[in-house]
C-alpha cells in the first residue's frame, strides 16, 4: 500500500468517524420520527446534491473517448454478480419480494462516490478519474435499472390477485426512470445529446451542489452507525455479503479484465 492510497483511506475513516462521533452525541437530534436527522440528511444528499453531481458529470462526458473495453469489464461481472446473488436469494427467501434484490444490490453495488472519487483522484490522477466517472456515470444506471426491474417483477407477483401485464410493464418503467439518480443521468446523457455546453451559472451551481456529495455521504456513514448501529442476527449474512463484493467481484473484475 502506498503512502497516498494509506493517507486517503485514512482521511475516509476519520470523516467518518467524525460523523459517528456527532450521530453518537446526538448533536443533530435523536433517531426515529419524521425528524431523523441521518434520514433528513440522506434525503438531502439523494434528492439534491447527488442528482446535482450526477447530471453534471453525464453532460460532460465525451463518449469518443470513453474506453468502453475496460468499462465492459468492469460492468459485466457486476450485473453477473447482481443477478447471480438474486437468484439464489430469491430461493432462499421466496415469500420476501424485495429481499432478494436489496441483497444483490448491496453485493454489487460500490461506493464510487464517496469512497472511489477520493481514492482514484489520489492514486491514479487525472487519467485515472477520467474513467472513474465514466464507471460513476453508467454505475447508477446499470445497476439500479436491472435492481428497480428486479424489484418491481417480485412485488407485481406478490400482490394481491396480481397485476395485469401492461401495468406490471408500465409500473416498472416509470419507478426505474423517476429515480432521483437514474434520472438525472438519462437527462445528462440527453443534454449531451444535444452538443450544447452547460450555462456557466448552471454549470457554477451543479459543480457546488456536486461537490457537497463526498464529504456529506462519509458523516452519514458514521451517523448511521451510530443510530442505528448492526442489526441483530444478521453479522453472518452481513459478512457473506461483504465477502461477495470485497473478494469475490474483484476477482472477478480482474478475471474478465
Amino acid at each position: 500500500m502506498t503512502a497516498v492510497l494509506f493517507y486517503k483511506l485514512l482521511a475516509i475513516f476519520i470523516a467518518a468517524g467524525m460523523g459517528w462521533f456527532v450521530g453518537h452525541m446526538r448533536w443533530l437530534g435523536k433517531a426515529g420520527g419524521e425528524n431523523d436527522p441521518a434520514r433528513i440528511l440522506s434525503n438531502l444528499a439523494f434528492y439534491l446534491f447527488v442528482p446535482a453531481l450526477m447530471f453534471r458529470t453525464t453532460a460532460r462526458v465525451e463518449f469518443s473517448a470513453l474506453p468502453w473495453l475496460t468499462v465492459a469489464a468492469f460492468f459485466a461481472p457486476v450485473v453477473l454478480m447482481l443477478v447471480a446473488v438474486y437468484l439464489y436469494e430469491r430461493q432462499r427467501h421466496p415469500d420476501s419480494p424485495a429481499a432478494p434484490a436489496v441483497r444483490s444490490i448491496t453485493a454489487s453495488f460500490g461506493n464510487t462516490l464517496q469512497v472511489g472519487v477520493p481514492l482514484v483522484a489520489g492514486v491514479f490522477g487525472e487519467s485515472g478519474l477520467a474513467v472513474h466517472i465514466t464507471v460513476v456515470s453508467l454505475h447508477a444506471l446499470t445497476l439500479l435499472t436491472v435492481a428497480t426491474v428486479l424489484v418491481e417483477m417480485d412485488l407485481a407477483r406478490h400482490s394481491a390477485g396480481g397485476a395485469s401485464l401492461g401495468r406490471t410493464v408500465a409500473t416498472t418503467i416509470r419507478n426505474t426512470v423517476i429515480h432521483p439518480v437514474v434520472l438525472p443521468v438519462l437527462c445528462g446523457f440527453a443534454w449531451h445529446l444535444t452538443g450544447l455546453p452547460l450555462p456557466t451559472v448552471l454549470d457554477e451551481v451543479l459543480q457546488m451542489l456536486g461537490s457537497a456529495v463526498v464529504p456529506l455521504c462519509l458523516v452519514l456513514i458514521g451517523m448511521s452507525l451510530a443510530y442505528y448501529g448492526l442489526p441483530r442476527g444478521a453479522i453472518r449474512s452481513l459478512l457473506g455479503l461483504a465477502a461477495l463484493k470485497l473478494l469475490v467481484l474483484p476477482a472477478l473484475v480482474l478475471g474478465i479484465a
